[in-house]
């Protein structure tokens, strides 16, 4: 049992019915906002306490004819009030004027009322009073303290600590601009590795269909149906060829079983994930055939006896090469069965490539697949 509101940024589990957000992520953004926001309130502070002596005879005066320091404060928290409402509001402006163009990039449909609910416009309050206060504070403490008969007279000058100050500032607000930086190049950079990596498939131009709930109870019924299917398939020029699985490639399944060499004990096995393949499935997704041979009509036995490995699952299973594989006898307990391996493909990645590959075992089912693909041409 899990919080319905926990489900979208905090689950990850197999078989969620739509992509999850990643709370990480969202947290990384928020943060980001806060870095800039920061940068922005320090540079005001800085320009404020730099342009003191432009203000330093305005001050003067105002005390000379009576002004209290209180009522100097209040007055540029008040110039800092008006300077961040309208930074905000100038926000909200841009912000609806970017939304259609961020819904097309993020494939989302949020609408203008998301920028006036009550949550926004409270979190854009607290915003606007935090940066009055931390943008608006210090530069009101120096510019009302300054003395009269100093200003007056020109004899103002920076405070050693005013200079130490205002260098820490600028030290943070360069730190934090450097670390933006370094974020969005390394962002970058992640993106292009998972946009240009090879997840050792080819997916490009393959359409997945999941296979109907309905089908005849006569098992001789539904393999003939399927291959009926498939033929009207092949005569279409467009689709180069079909194969099933169990899973398709991009959605997670929790099929685990250990399997060990035969004649070991279950200890010594390891945990590999189980999926399923067709004859096709290896040529439709150009995989490639490591050592052995793949699934083929032309060993009826296959679906039976037969299974093939991934390279990773290979190395799990204490065997020193693909070759090495080839020909020998695995234990399944829970399936109770003792496949012989036939062939050794290459890696994959199931999923994300934020994640591990998945070591797999594949059985053979050619008419069992819960997921059909249809590679189709080019153009």
């Amino acid at each position: 049992m899990q919080p319905l509101r926990s489900i979208h940024l905090h689950s990850d589990l197999a078989e969620e019915p739509e992509p999850n957000g990643d709370a990480r992520v969202v947290r990384f953004l928020l943060l980001i906002g806060v870095l800039v926001l920061v940068i922005a309130w320090i540079n005001y502070v800085n320009l404020s306490t730099a342009r003191a002596m432009e203000r330093a005879r305005e001050v003067g005066v105002r005390k000379v004819v009576g002004a209290e320091k209180s009522q100097l404060m209040r007055q540029f928290l008040v110039e800092s009030a008006l300077m961040n409402l309208f930074a905000a509001l100038l926000a909200v402006v841009l912000a609806a004027l970017a939304l259609p163009g961020f819904n097309q990039l993020a494939g989302l449909s949020m609408g203008y009322a998301n920028l006036w609910a009550p949550w926004a416009l409270g979190l854009l309050a607290m915003v606007w009073l935090t940066g009055t206060f931390l943008s608006g504070l210090y530069p009101a403490w120096v510019l009302s303290g300054f003395r009269p008969i100093t200003v007056l007279k020109g004899q103002y000058k920076n405070t050693g600590t005013g200079m130490l100050l205002r260098k820490g500032l600028v030290l943070v607000q360069f730190t934090a601009s450097v670390a933006l930086i370094a974020g969005t190049v390394i962002i970058y950079r992640q993106l292009d590795f998972m946009l240009h990596r090879d997840i050792g498939m080819k997916i490009d131009q393959v359409l997945v269909v999941e296979r109907p709930g309905i089908a005849p109870r006569d098992r001789e019924a539904r393999n003939a149906a399927i291959d009926v299917f498939r033929a009207e398939l092949a005569k279409n020029p467009d689709i180069r060829g079909m194969a099933a699985a169990l899973t398709v490639p991009g959605k997670q399944r929790e099929y685990k079983a250990v399997v060990s060499k035969f004649g070991e004990a279950e200890k010594q096995g390891a945990t590999l994930r189980i999926n399923s393949m067709d004859f096709n499935f290896k040529d439709i997704f150009e995989m490639k055939l490591l050592a052995g041979r793949n699934f083929s009509p032309d060993f009826p036995a296959d679906p039976d006896t037969s299974c093939i490995l991934t390279e990773s699952a290979v190395r799990m299973l204490g065997f020193d090469n693909p070759e090495a594989a080839i020909g020998k006898t695995l234990t399944i307990p829970n399936f109770r069965w003792n496949p012989i391996v036939a062939g050794v493909v290459n890696d994959y990645h199931q999923v994300s490539l934020k994640k591990a590959v998945d070591p797999t075992l594949f059985f053979c089912t050619p008419y069992s697949g819960e997921f059909l693909r249809y590679a189709c041409a080019n153009d």
